[in-house]
């Protein structure tokens, strides 16, 4: 019997003012994944200079916790049956969940730190 894993992306639209830096942060609101299948979860952002982009997960009932970091300089980040891949020049990165499991199930969303 196949289960019906949701992983949402909490953040829809975030929009950060710190000074005269603005960072605008886009997500898909939703994915909804089959147990043993694979899904992805877009983030887009718009900022002048990024200094690192952050993938956390929220499982139900627990605190977020760090996930993975793709860096600018290799542009992805592996871990278990997660990857994260950064695309820098198109200002967008995405969380590939592969093979899922019901422990995948989680709120999952991106952060993005600037200079």
């Amino acid at each position: 019997m196949e289960r019906q894993l949701t992983a949402l992306s909490v953040i829809l639209s975030i929009q950060f003012y710190w000074g005269s830096c603005q960072v605008e942060v886009h997500q898909d609101t939703s994915v909804v994944t089959l147990e043993g299948q694979s899904s992805r979860i877009f983030c887009r952002y718009q900022a002048l200079v990024l200094s690192s982009l952050h993938w956390f997960r929220e499982p139900p009932g627990q605190s977020p916790a760090s996930l993975l970091m793709p860096y600018q300089d290799e542009n992805i980040a592996q871990g278990g049956n997660f990857t994260a891949q950064l695309f820098p020049d198109k200002k967008l990165s995405y969380l590939h969940i592969s093979n899922s499991t019901l422990g995948d199930a989680a709120s999952s969303f991106c952060a993005v730190e600037t200079q």
